[in-house]
């Protein structure tokens, strides 16, 4: 995991947030599930392929703080 990638998000949500943008923000909040639902998926599995999983757009929001 790219703890780097995680950190830019986070700080961009929070910038969002503060801007008021918390629709942005909640897109943001969004792809980072995401990457990191398709990351795990492929650790755990490597015969898995990230292009071909289907994240589930509905999970809790994953606290990178």
């Amino acid at each position: 995991m790219d703890d780097e990638f995680l950190r830019n998000a986070n700080e961009i949500e929070l910038r969002l947030k503060a801007e008021g943008m918390f629709a942005t923000a909640n897109s943001i909040r969004k792809f980072v599930n995401s990457y990191v639902c398709i990351t795990i998926n492929t650790l755990d599995d490597p015969t898995l392929n990230a292009a071909t999983l289907h994240p589930n757009p509905d999970l809790e929001a994953i606290s990178v703080d």
